[in-house]
């Protein structure tokens, strides 16, 4: 990206406030330190862009064939679905992701990442971890 285009973005989101509007009364400013901001025209851009340079850093890993394709994930909006062949394999991409993300200033929200087997055998529970070790949550049935 040139320096001019990323200056003006940096712009946009650095020294940024916000305040509150309750029965009409305003509160003081309050500093917004983190993140892409809701509501502004760049942020689903700007998730995307580093989204697509986390899923590249795993491309590699096998995933399952599909019709003669190789799926290793799938993705809509803010979701990524990983898709692995053993629980080895989803740990070792799922640190992988953790371990990029990391470069980027990102992590992985423990609280909303699920973990559900999908086999003709769905016996037994998976131990996937984030990085921080704490066990995520397996799910069966529908998943919404």
């Amino acid at each position: 990206m040139p320096d001019k285009d990323l200056r003006i973005i940096q712009e946009v989101y650095y020294n940024q406030t916000a305040t509150v509007t309750y029965n009409g009364q305003v509160s003081k400013e309050i500093d917004i330190c983190k993140g892409v901001r809701q509501g502004c025209v760049l942020s689903p851009d700007l998730f995307n862009l580093y989204s697509e340079k986390i899923i590249q850093g795993i491309d590699n890993y096998a995933g399952l064939i599909v019709g003669g394709r190789v799926i290793s994930n799938v993705r809509y909006a803010d979701d990524t679905v990983l898709i692995a062949t053993s629980q080895e394999e989803l740990q070792s991409v799922l640190d992988k992701i953790c371990e990029i993300s990391s470069t980027y200033s990102m992590q992985l929200n423990s609280k909303k990442t699920k973990v559900r087997r999908v086999s003709r055998n769905s016996e037994g529970n998976l131990k996937i971890t984030d990085p921080n070790g704490v066990q995520l949550e397996q799910v069966s049935g529908n998943v919404r």
